[in-house]
């Protein structure tokens, strides 16, 4: 989801995302195996790009390529408002509903 500016040819950079990955520990038929979990941590869309789909474009690709993936917190209002629209549950079995949902109790 990165473009890169270019005069020549009139592109611009439309945004940006970073996952970050990490090893953990879980029991597996009672042995224990080491699993990489992404997070995604970092997301960014140029002002002029947003709202165009851009993130929601990108969504089903990063669940298929990393499956259960955490999202970093805080969100934006923006993000919360995607995460809405867009459930999604975490390795752990997290789900964004129900998180945000927490966040009114």
């Amino acid at each position: 989801m990165v473009g890169v500016a270019d005069e020549g040819t009139n592109l611009r950079a439309l945004g940006a995302a970073v996952f970050d990955f990490e090893s953990i520990r879980v029991d597996h038929q009672g042995k224990e195996r080491w699993r990489s979990v992404a997070t995604l941590s970092f997301v960014w869309i140029h002002p002029y790009e947003r709202g165009e789909g851009l993130l929601g474009a990108s969504w089903d690709g990063w669940q298929a390529r990393y499956p259960g993936f955490e999202i970093e917190e805080p969100w934006s209002p923006s993000m919360e408002a995607f995460l809405r629209r867009h459930p999604h549950v975490s390795h752990d079995g997290t789900s964004t509903t129900e998180v945000l949902g927490r966040q009114f109790d």
